[in-house]
């Protein structure tokens, strides 16, 4: 009997001593190599509940025939967007051609990554090509002012429907629009460089705070602009080009716009002969 006491103490002893062994082991800081798996492994578990809510996403059934329709359902779901792309892919960097295959392909969101994205258009009513069903090809540029790199997505619809035929990445020296890019990204970023660019008075045209069926029209002195200003995208710019000419080398039109929100904010720039470009109206 004694005997028998003795023997389970010890396995209880025994029990203990490898539990305790267990709990430091756990706890126990982990190797570089370690915490990346574990990093990796709580992105994989997130990017499948992300995935599975982009899988299930319905498609409208008309969503060929407007691009900005087209565009949204390619980039929140994933088997939709599988199906839009013409594999191999054409992908040509700094002048390089290669091919990217489906199963080299990473989903991509484009701008619905962000709050908000830029357009850029050279007159105010260029914004009805986001409307037209006339248009047909469409490049949405990705400008990366960190790395000055251009990334340009282009789609086309053939036979009814919209596809990605080819992706294209340079340096942004090469980009059509480089000069007033340039600008634009030391005006979001430099708050002395901004106010240097503001037109004495600045015309404003916004809907009214009490009455979303109301619009609010006038004028403010430069000095008030910081508390009119919209929020700035800063470093990455998109430019959905829809074939807007941008033939006037004077006037820019940037319209800030949220991804299925209905925000909508434009800020007009003029060419100066001495100060360079200015703002001269916001319209919101």
């Amino acid at each position: 009997m004694r005997r028998i006491k003795c023997f389970g103490v010890l396995l209880i002893l025994v029990f203990l001593a490898y539990f305790a062994g267990s709990c430091q082991r756990t706890s126990a800081p982990q190797s570089q190599g370690d915490s990346s798996v574990v990093t990796d492994s709580a992105l994989l578990m997130d990017s499948v509940d992300i995935d599975s809510a982009e899988f299930e996403a319905s498609v409208p059934k008309r969503a060929d025939e407007f691009f900005n329709d087209f565009i949204y359902s390619f980039t929140t779901n994933r088997r939709y967007q599988m199906e839009r792309i013409v594999f191999p892919l054409p992908y040509e960097r700094n002048g390089r051609r290669s091919m990217i295959s489906r199963s080299q392909w990473h989903f991509d969101r484009l701008h619905t990554r962000e709050e908000f994205y830029t357009v850029f258009f050279d007159r105010e009513s260029s914004l009805e090509l986001e409307k037209s069903q006339a248009v047909s090809q469409v490049t949405i540029e990705y400008i990366d002012m960190i790395s000055e790199l251009v990334k340009n997505y282009f789609f086309s619809r053939d036979n009814d429907q919209w596809m990605l035929r080819k992706v294209s990445e340079y340096n942004i020296d090469d980009y059509h629009d480089r000069d007033f890019i340039l600008f634009f990204e030391r005006f979001v970023s430099d708050s002395l460089f901004q106010r240097a660019h503001l037109a004495s008075k600045i015309e404003i045209s916004m809907e009214d705070s009490e009455d979303e069926f109301e619009t609010m029209t006038g004028t403010i002195e430069a000095e008030q602009w910081f508390s009119f200003c919209p929020e700035l995208p800063q470093e990455k710019f998109y430019n959905v080009n829809y074939g807007q000419p941008l033939d006037n080398k004077r006037h820019r039109v940037v319209a800030l716009e949220g991804f299925s929100n209905g925000f909508l904010s434009l800020l007009f720039f003029r060419l100066h002969e001495d100060k360079g470009w200015i703002l001269y109206k916001l319209k919101s």
